[in-house]
């Protein structure tokens, strides 16, 4: 799965892919394929803009692929890994 984090956060939230395509100014289409891993993917400035719809949540938390620390709070994040 693509993002499992952004999605849960999403569940926690009650976001739709309609709330984060309004925060990255593009279609609901769009963001579904990035979600699903299809056509590119999101900016760094679209990312960004996702990670304010979550107060407390870091981005690196939201876009880690490989599924990292579940408690999706803030934390320190080591440089270079």
């Amino acid at each position: 799965m693509v993002f499992p984090n952004l999605r849960a956060e999403m569940a926690r939230k009650g976001a739709t892919v309609a709330d984060l395509a309004q925060a990255c100014n593009c279609s609901q289409a769009s963001v579904y394929r990035w979600m699903h891993g299809d056509s590119g993917g999101f900016s760094l400035e679209q990312c960004k803009r996702i990670a304010e719809l979550f107060p407390g949540v870091t981005l690196e938390y939201l876009f880690d692929v490989k599924g990292g620390d579940e408690s999706g709070q803030d934390r320190d994040v080591a440089a270079g890994g």
